[in-house]
């Protein structure tokens, strides 16, 4: 009995630090903001079939362009993952 509730606490511990952890399963603060990146969103954002969305997503795309060339690897992360968050349907 008790083992299995240790099983379970672990299992759930787990789970939750995952979950904390890559709150975006495509961008990760993990991940670096850089120029390879920035062009394969750039492909996922053209794909995009909205307008509306489109549009939403090449404005995230662009605060993360510029962002990367001041020099602040966050906040371009930050906007890369907005970005993303369009695309996923």
């Amino acid at each position: 009995m008790i083992k299995s509730v240790c099983v379970a606490a672990a299992l759930t511990l787990g789970l939750a630090t995952s979950a904390m952890a890559a709150p975006n399963a495509v961008w990760t603060r993990a991940s670096q903001c850089n120029e390879s990146q920035l062009k394969q969103m750039k492909n996922s954002v053209d794909s995009i079939r909205d307008p509306l969305r489109q549009e939403a997503a090449l404005e995230e795309l662009d605060m993360a362009v510029a962002l990367l060339q001041d020099n602040d690897p966050d906040g371009c992360m930050m906007h890369l993952s907005n970005a993303a968050e369009y695309v996923t349907p």
